[in-house]
């Protein structure tokens, strides 16, 4: 969270403190600001995604790993098998 704040922090205020040449160039001045918070944002938004991403792996193969190991075990020794539905 605090590393949330700091990034957004930092992005207004490179954008408040943009050089003034920059602010005269017309149209690229606006593009340059804008630079300035979307980068972060898309940053902080892809790390969002892959740490979901890598949480939902973790869920899949731990809570599904004895159920995928008792189906194995079921179909080898011919029987049904016994889930414990986590």
């Amino acid at each position: 969270m605090k590393l949330t704040r700091r990034d957004f922090t930092a992005g207004v205020a490179a954008t408040l403190a943009t050089p003034a040449f920059i602010k005269s160039a017309g149209a690229q001045g606006a593009t340059v600001k804008i630079m300035f918070i979307h980068v972060p944002a898309a940053w902080l938004g892809l790390f969002a995604w892959v740490l979901m991403s890598i949480a939902a792996l973790g869920t899949l193969v731990t809570n599904y790993c004895d159920d995928v190991r008792e189906g194995v075990r079921a179909f080898h020794e011919k029987r049904p098998p016994v889930f414990k539905g986590r």
